[in-house]
């Protein structure tokens, strides 16, 4: 009689044949971006090289992290649990053990039996063998994965890796990009191909939005309003807070630009602003010049400030 067993896991999936209480073969590949395309491609590579059809096969089981999904496509007809294969194989390969640790692509264990094999104890951690493992450092409604290829895959992959946790992506709001394409937005981050302006070389890069720029404008203008009669200590401090609050946030990627924007848009609203309050007709730029604003009238330059590290921004 000719038995089945398919494992697949975080990053292996694999197949076997028994056959009168014997292996009689054996097949691991990578796993796919699902479990059931990673269980009908090792089974199905299995039976390919033995020139056997999966009606030959009497019984399955399915173990691994996809264990289930692959039972309720039919490719199995039962699944068992990782630890209790480990015990079952064990007491199979080798009756005299009784303790075995297992360090996997996702965690590790360490599994006591007794002489029958059946499981007394068992003690697990998320620890890989990398000593990281999968861990979810904070919850977020929103992510980008950055990926150089294979979009697809690890879309996929994300997604199983979710549905562990106990979460799911959102259909609605799921996309693949390709970046060297296309731009998109995210956190207030325009990402996509960028030029330098000396040689117009192209780089996939991040920027500050145009919906982030607009929104310091609006801050600025309405902080910069006519009605606005609070002396300028009190309005440059309320300035410089927004501008360095602004700044702090959008200290990552290519910014030269949008700084030299919000510097420029800056410098003109408090010039207009100074020149109402001041009672000129003019336009102000003699006696409000850039050098004046942005030294002896205390207002805070996006440029002269200091961008952050990566680790910092976002």
């Amino acid at each position: 009689m000719l038995l089945g067993g398919i494992d697949v896991g975080s990053l292996k999936a694999q197949a076997v044949l028994v056959e009168n209480g014997k292996i009689a073969a054996y097949k691991s590949i990578g796993v796919k971006p699902h479990p059931i395309d990673s269980a009908q491609t090792v089974m199905g590579a299995l039976l390919e090289e033995l020139g056997l059809t999966s009606e030959e096969i009497a019984f399955t089981v399915s173990a691994g992290y996809g264990r289930e999904q692959v039972q309720e496509k039919g490719l199995s007809q039962a699944n068992v649990s990782e630890i209790s294969c480990h015990g079952i194989g064990a007491q199979w390969l080798m009756p005299e053990v009784r303790t075995i640790i297992d360090i996997g692509g996702q965690d590790a264990k360490v599994i006591r039996m007794d002489t029958s094999g059946e499981l007394k104890d068992f003690v697990m951690n998320d620890k890989c063998a990398a000593g990281t493992g999968p861990v979810l450092v904070a919850y977020a409604d929103d992510f980008v994965v950055l990926c150089r290829r294979k979009a697809g895959e690890v879309l996929e992959i994300t997604r199983r890796w979710m549905e562990q946790m106990g979460l799911e992506l959102n259909p609605d709001k799921t996309t693949v990009r390709n970046a060297a394409e296309e731009h998109f937005d995210f956190l207030g981050y325009t990402f996509g191909m960028l030029y330098w302006p000396v040689n117009g070389a192209k780089y996939l890069g991040a920027t500050p939005s145009r919906k982030a720029e607009k929104r310091i404008r609006r801050h600025v203008r309405s902080l910069l309003r006519p009605g606005n009669m609070d002396a300028w200590d009190e309005v440059v401090l309320r300035l410089n807070r927004t501008l360095r609050g602004w700044a702090n946030y959008y200290s990552y990627g290519t910014q030269a630009r949008v700084r030299y924007n919000v510097d420029a848009y800056v410098y003109g609203r408090v010039r207009h602003f100074l020149r109402r309050r001041s009672k000129h007709d003019t336009r102000g730029t003699k006696r409000f010049p850039a050098e004046r604003v942005f030294g002896e009238l205390g207002v805070l330059s996006m440029r002269r400030l200091p961008r952050r590290s990566m680790a910092d921004a976002l």
